[in-house]
């Protein structure tokens, strides 16, 4: 693990722990596999490319993702009918999305975010503090479109 995402880990790790939860093998792995991931993952995913050490079964992963989901340290993105993806929340890391309503197959939009101005006119106008957003365009990708 690069030593900035060793950085990553150990924040969000005290981060949780002042929050009250403890820090287990599994929480970790499901973390650094997060950290380590180029796109969001769903939780077969997350489970196959977890350490081999501290590897969970799928339904110890969701329990994990839903606590970080509660405590603000992942988002989860995905349809209903379809596997749900889950990726870090990092405010210098923040990413959209097109995700195909046909196969569910998710893509990310190389386009700046054009919300990031919105969000922080809101924050100042507002007063609200440490606002974050979730965009995610819904569509047919070329190959479903066939």
């Amino acid at each position: 693990m690069s030593p900035t995402n060793q950085q990553t880990l150990e924040s969000i790790i005290a981060q949780l722990r002042s929050k009250g939860m403890r820090k287990t093998a599994g929480l970790t792995s499901v973390i650094e596999t997060l950290i380590d991931a180029d796109r969001p993952l769903t939780i077969a995913e997350i489970s196959e490319r977890m350490d081999s050490a501290a590897r969970c079964d799928p339904a110890t992963v969701y329990r994990i993702l839903e606590k970080l989901e509660k405590a603000r340290v992942v988002r989860k993105l995905g349809m209903h009918e379809r596997a749900m993806y889950f990726e870090l929340l990092h405010r210098e890391n923040h990413h959209d999305y097109l995700l195909c309503t046909g196969c569910g197959s998710i893509t990310q939009v190389s386009a700046a975010c054009p919300v990031g101005a919105l969000e922080r006119q809101l924050q100042e106008t507002t007063g609200f503090t440490n606002l974050t957003h979730e965009l995610v365009f819904y569509g047919m990708c070329p190959k479903c479109s066939q």
